[in-house]
């Protein structure tokens, strides 16, 4: 996700479009290597990498969807992780997320832009969410956050969700792509398969089911954990509300906190085309005043992470 104002690295630009073309992933894969100049990165020696990078998006049509190969290449890559190629793993794209110049007829197209990417092994984004508060309880903190907490509501769960590449020598690295913004109190008393099924009867449901959305990560108890669950609803065809919903058990000053999720405004192609914000403020919004019209409750913590133009850094934490 490239919604981004990242105070860690200064640099608020948003993607910039190389090419949106038919060539192959090869070909494109060969050239990015030498368009990818003055790649940034932290300056410590532990943690996530953000480095200005070259991703190659290669759509290829395949039955009722589209199969999604992608690539991330900069020569920062290189240092930190013995090669200068991450490669995604592959996701199927609904038919009707994709532009219909390339549906009618169909083709494969390619689509290569330059954007800054946070990633890092599983142990280096540990260290950001330990250091802010997050993933496992009992890190050590910086001065600047442990002021905001003190001034504040407190927040220890997960901070971000991550997408899953693979670099050289088989690491598993993540990206970091959207921050956590929704949670569930226990008082609620519904884990993520019951909260969905709570929201789907009260008019949350989606247009498209197949395929359905790629999983992203959390960080809990030092480990990488996908969704529990999707929680989607439609605004117009693949323009949705879509939460990703994790369980875990997380204290916060407000209560116990039973799941945790991420909530966004899926654009119709879902960005695997084009660069629109993912609203994640507007989202949490929709999601808390929905909440608060069945009758619960919801509140504000700060738990940092405004990395990103439409997010405030708040959790919104709904309880009875």
């Amino acid at each position: 996700m490239t919604d981004r104002n990242d105070t860690e690295t200064r640099n608020s630009s948003r993607r910039k479009f190389l090419e949106l073309t038919g060539l192959t992933l090869t070909g494109l894969g060969a050239s990015a290597s030498a368009t990818v100049a003055g790649a940034t990165a932290d300056s410590e020696d532990v943690g996530p990498t953000t480095a200005r990078t070259t991703v190659i998006k290669r759509f290829s049509p395949d039955g009722e969807h589209f199969e999604l190969e992608k690539r991330a290449v900069s020569p920062h890559f290189d240092e930190r992780f013995g090669g200068p190629v991450l490669t995604y793993d592959p996701e199927p794209v609904p038919r009707e997320a994709i532009p219909e110049e390339y549906t009618d007829p169909d083709r494969p197209f390619t689509v290569q832009y330059e954007d800054d990417l946070v990633v890092g092994t599983l142990e280096d984004q540990l260290v950001v969410e330990r250091r802010e508060g997050g993933g496992d309880a009992g890190g050590t903190q910086t001065q600047s956050q442990s002021q905001i907490r003190t001034q504040t509501q407190s927040y220890d769960g997960p901070q971000y969700v991550y997408e899953s590449a693979s670099g050289a020598e088989g690491q598993d690295i993540y990206e970091r792509t959207a921050p956590i913004n929704v949670a569930w109190g226990a008082s609620v008393g519904m884990d993520a398969s019951q909260l969905r099924s709570y929201m789907e009867n009260r008019g949350w449901q989606d247009h498209w089911t197949m395929p359905g959305s790629g999983s992203r990560y959390i960080l809990s108890d030092g480990q990488a954990r996908a969704q529990d669950d999707h929680i989607y609803e439609e605004i117009y065809y693949t323009r949705q509300w879509h939460i990703r919903v994790y369980d875990v058990t997380v204290d916060s000053s407000v209560e116990s906190l039973q799941v945790v999720g991420n909530v966004h405004r899926d654009p119709l192609d879902h960005n695997h085309v084009g660069d629109e914000p993912w609203y994640f403020d507007d989202a949490r919004e929709e999601t808390t005043g929905a909440w608060e019209s069945w009758g619960r409750s919801s509140e504000y913590v700060f738990t940092g992470g405004t990395m990103w133009e439409t997010h405030d850094g708040n959790l919104g934490v709904i309880h009875s």
